[in-house]
């Protein structure tokens, strides 16, 4: 039986990212809604971001380097897409993307649980209780998981990736590097 904590993937501080180099694909990118692409996908052409400006400073810092550069929807480099994909092979399909500097794959999740616990998050919500605008605090139903190993919620369609505990340790004891994580579920102890 799969492990029950959830982990939320997310951005790093300073991570490398992606940029879109054509244009007209990021439409594409904003039709990602848990539909599948494969049969119609055509990569995107990238590339990675080394360094970013500061608007508030004016100042460029270096990005480091990142397993899964930070873009809009999930991207893994090699490394990572070879260890996730017998992990998330049910739960979505890696699409290829048009890099000059390195295989890239972004992972469109097409798995939607039910699980989130309305009672006990703490929410904004579009509508109640089918759209949140933003959860604070998740609380979920464990025994609506199921075997999905990563997944999104349909209170938030576009919103966070997550990842069951085993993929989080594999991630983590393969040495991925600036692969964002956080335990959303159970919430961590804060009180130590």
């Amino acid at each position: 039986m799969a492990s029950k904590a959830l982990f939320e993937f997310k951005m790093v501080d300073r991570q490398e990212m992606i940029t879109i180099l054509d244009r007209t694909a990021v439409r594409r990118l904003l039709d990602f809604d848990g539909s599948s692409k494969a049969s119609t996908w055509e990569p995107i052409h990238v590339r990675t971001l080394k360094s970013s400006s500061s608007k508030e400073f004016g100042e460029r810092h270096r990005l480091k380097y990142s397993d899964a550069p930070a873009c809009t929807e999930p991207v893994f480099r090699e490394s990572a897409y070879r260890l996730l994909l017998p992990l998330l092979e049910g739960d979505g399909e890696f699409l290829p993307l048009r890099c000059d500097e390195a295989p890239l794959w972004m992972f469109n999740c097409t798995r939607f649980v039910d699980a989130l616990d309305i009672e006990h998050s703490v929410a904004n919500w579009f509508e109640f209780p089918t759209r949140a605008q933003s959860i604070k605090q998740y609380a979920f139903h464990a025994d609506r998981l199921g075997d999905a190993n990563a997944f999104r919620i349909p209170q938030a369609r576009k919103g966070p990736l997550f990842f069951r505990e085993n993929v989080a340790e594999a991630i983590i004891g393969a040495g991925l590097q600036r692969v964002g994580l956080r335990q959303v579920w159970p919430a961590a102890d804060r009180s130590k």
